[in-house]
């Protein structure tokens, strides 16, 4: 290795004589100049001949870190500055300097720049590298090194991803029951609305309500005819009613109430003045929707269970109860002296109905002298 001194430590127009050099029993060389002697002692482990290399600064988004302890940082802080030296006081200016982020650079840049900045590192594990020379030889110069990780993100974690395989497991299981259960609830409203059907169609056309439709009729015909007709165009729209919405979950309220008059002007044929029925205030809950044919199966059974007379007249009464959002039907409590036998299975369907439309239930109160039951209206 060669080492040129010159001006910059003070070995400039020296003018040494001819023949002026000697060297001592100690190693030490002495030079004769023009300005006085020069000693030259060589001690090898003082003998430098490359710059010192190190790296002084490591920030963070241009705040500063402590090199010797920060290691490990958090995904967001990913934007890294390195400032780094090559000592050589006698010509700075010529030291040049190449610089490696392994990890993130493919190959070695060259370059006299004292900083370097690097934004927006993946996570991951990284080495800075730097090297600093007097020449473009780099094989021997002096270099510094800069380990750190950039941790992931929580969601590249793999307990995230296992989380995430457990919930999406767990979504898919739920909305595979949900669909059997919203398949199941179909065939379930399929198979109530069968039955209504049939029990629906079954209570219409029983021989008892043809003997007591026809016996009417045929006392409207002898006494008047037009009566007669309008019974008659009364019964066809009770059973084209019956045929319309034997296929539908629910009506408006509305429609159900037009049913209803239907009924009540059949009923009052054979009745006359002995059966009242009183709807309250309609135009507030027709803007609601019912099962088809509820009201009719309650008004019917109120009759079939009831004494219907002069003496005992039978008092329905339907009113919409707005705090608990319940349509009522209340009657009077004036039993057969032969009882009719309740088989329930008029209050059990409607409840079944009821039980696949809405989580609601319905309400039944009796006492001594009332009968009354709470439907929920459908929004």
């Amino acid at each position: 290795e060669i080492l040129y001194y010159g001006k910059n430590i003070g070995l400039s127009d020296i003018n040494p004589d001819l023949n002026t050099l000697a060297k001592d029993s100690g190693g030490n060389i002495w030079i004769g100049t023009s300005k006085g002697i020069i000693k030259y002692s060589q001690d090898d482990e003082a003998f430098i001949t490359k710059p010192v290399t190190g790296i002084f600064d490591v920030s963070v988004f241009l705040e500063k870190t402590d090199k010797s302890q920060s290691h490990i940082f958090t995904y967001e802080k990913n934007h890294f500055s390195f400032g780094y030296v090559g000592l050589w006081y006698q010509y700075p200016e010529k030291v040049q300097y190449r610089i490696k982020l392994e990890g993130h650079d493919l190959d070695w840049i060259q370059t006299k720049n004292k900083s370097v900045i690097y934004s927006n590192l993946s996570s991951g594990d990284y080495i800075f590298k730097v090297k600093s020379s007097l020449t473009d030889n780099f094989e021997s110069a002096g270099s510094a090194a800069y380990q750190f990780t950039i941790k992931k993100p929580f969601w590249r974690e793999y307990w995230f991803y296992l989380i995430v395989v457990v919930a999406s497991a767990l979504i898919i299981i739920s909305l595979i029951r949900i669909r059997e259960k919203r398949i199941r609830r179909k065939q379930d409203i399929l198979r109530e609305r069968i039955k209504f059907q049939f029990e629906n169609l079954k209570n219409q056309i029983n021989p008892h309500f043809l003997f007591n439709s026809f016996s009417t009729l045929i006392a409207l015909i002898d006494t008047d005819k037009d009566d007669a007709i309008e019974y008659v165009e009364e019964l066809s729209n009770l059973f084209r009613n019956v045929l319309e919405f034997k296929d539908m979950d629910v009506i408006s309220l509305k429609k159900e109430l037009e049913i209803i008059d239907n009924y009540y002007k059949l009923q009052k044929k054979r009745y006359g003045k002995n059966l009242q029925l009183n709807i309250s205030d309609r135009t507030k809950f027709e803007q609601y929707k019912i099962p088809p044919m509820t009201l009719q199966m309650l008004i019917e059974n109120a009759i079939k269970h009831n004494v219907v007379s002069k003496n005992k007249p039978l008092k329905i009464n339907i009113y919409y109860k707005e705090k608990d959002e319940l349509l009522i039907i209340k009657n009077n409590i004036q039993e057969k002296k032969k009882g009719v036998h309740s088989t329930g299975i008029g209050l059990n369907n409607i409840e079944s109905r009821y039980k696949l439309l809405t989580d609601r239930k319905i309400e039944v109160i009796e006492s001594e002298s009332i009968f009354k039951v709470g439907l929920p209206v459908i929004k």
